[in-house]
């Protein structure tokens, strides 16, 4: 007899206690704002598609053979908005025919990029 109401005062327990603390933990994470999250992360073959046609459009001296490299991307905020931040760094031609090292910065949003730049 005392195994049920031991039973029963554990069942009513986990209800008292338990549905409110889901329901809490469940608010919690579907309140949270989305500009504060970064969305997903860019896959490596976008970028380096992003980055080409970017430099491409920036003009400027040709680009040298080998191509820009995209770095790992890290979690900023661009102006309060969450977002991944891409290193880039890209070489060109020299008019004396050497090769000068540049950088720049993407930052991207939910598969958009929303700013770059670039050094001068």
């Amino acid at each position: 007899m005392n195994i049920a109401k031991d039973r029963k005062v554990l069942i009513w327990s986990l209800v008292l206690f338990g549905f409110p603390l889901l329901a809490y933990c469940s608010l919690r994470h579907r309140g949270a704002d989305p500009a504060q999250l970064p969305g997903p992360k860019p896959s490596a073959m976008f970028m380096s598609l992003s980055v080409g046609e970017a430099l491409r459009l920036h003009g400027g001296p040709p680009a040298a053979p080998d191509g820009p490299e995209v770095f790992e991307p890290s979690v900023d905020h661009l102006d309060d908005l969450a977002c991944w931040r891409f290193p880039v760094y890209y070489r060109t031609l020299a008019p004396s025919g050497g090769q000068v090292l540049h950088h720049g910065v993407f930052w991207v949003k939910d598969g958009r990029i929303i700013r770059k730049q670039w050094d001068q």
